[in-house]
């Protein structure tokens, strides 16, 4: 079996964007004070802080950062909250699922060649 080695400038490249992402995320993190009582935030920052909410609630240990903006429109910011961190714990049932899944399969195909 040969053995693939990633080379060093892939690995610095990766480094980078990832550097690059989360410099990007963390600077629409809630309570960063963007918002206000006389700027609150809507929908879509709802829909973006969802998404995020998780990685906020792991910087946070680090930072003065929450994972829900206290200042917001209401119903339409926790909606918007709440629809995607929603849609991520199914989508991540769903990728794990579909990973025990495949994993279960290449076992039958396995067991299969090899006891037939």
């Amino acid at each position: 079996m040969k053995i693939y080695r990633i080379p060093k400038t892939a690995k610095l490249i990766s480094i980078l964007f990832l550097l690059i992402a989360l410099s990007t995320v963390t600077g629409c993190m809630p309570g960063d004070g963007k918002h206000s009582a006389e700027k609150p935030a809507g929908f879509f920052w709802g829909l973006w802080h969802g998404l995020i909410a998780l990685i906020s609630l792991i910087w946070g240990i680090f930072a003065d950062i929450h994972i829900y903006e206290i200042h917001n429109t209401g119903w339409w910011y926790d909606f918007g909250f709440c629809l995607t961190v929603g849609l991520g714990v199914y989508i991540g049932i769903a990728i794990i699922l579909s990973i025990i899944v495949t994993i279960l399969a290449i076992f039958c195909a396995i067991v299969d060649a090899l006891f037939g």
